[in-house]
């Protein structure tokens, strides 16, 4: 039960992601999550994944930002390896759509699928239609970079049907826009 109550005061005490200090933040809450699974503290290893998946998120955002792609891709793999410790279906999907995204714009579009329809996968398990049809797109963009254009219109114009659906216009036009381009490519009108 100590062990349980000093992994809470770790979290509570120890917030060092508020003052921006990333490298701080993951340390204490690795070592939340270190005491929490050596107490058997299931509540507490699901609340230190929370706060290491959002810390890694913001790490992987910032890295984005810098244009640092690669070092992106290795914080996100950790937020998704956190989301998992977390049992966070939501997050897990994040990790997986930004993975899937970064990857794409690294030029790894073959390896993005596999993120990508974990996404949808878990979008649709959870219920999200937003997340579903950002997957939807996500997996289109992939698909048509990997010339794979039968399998991008597929994707497309699922995004289209839930777009719609969402009454999400700009999701619409883009979807529209993005089929658009696909079919100029096919020389079909």
């Amino acid at each position: 039960k100590s062990n349980r109550y000093q992994a809470r005061v770790i979290t509570i005490l120890i917030r060092p992601r508020r003052l921006h200090d990333i490298a701080a933040a993951i340390r204490f809450h690795d070592l939340h999550l270190k005491a929490a699974r050596d107490a058997g503290d299931d509540e507490g290893v699901m609340l230190a994944g929370r706060h290491l998946t959002q810390i890694y998120r913001v790490q992987a955002e910032e890295l984005q930002e810098a244009g640092q792609l690669q070092q992106s891709v290795d914080s996100l793999s950790r937020c998704l390896e956190a989301a998992l410790a977390a049992d966070d279906r939501k997050a897990e999907g994040y990790a997986n759509y930004k993975l899937g995204t970064t990857l794409t714009a690294l030029g790894d579009a073959r390896n993005s699928i596999p993120y990508l329809e974990n996404f949808l996968r878990i979008s649709r398990q959870i219920q999200d239609r937003i997340g579903e049809g950002d997957a939807e797109a996500a997996l289109g963009r992939s698909c048509r970079t990997l010339k794979e254009k039968a399998r991008a219109i597929r994707h497309f114009e699922a995004y289209v049907e839930i777009a719609t659906e969402s009454h999400r216009e700009d999701a619409q036009q883009k979807a529209f826009g993005e089929l658009g381009s696909i079919y100029s490519e096919l020389g079909k009108k």
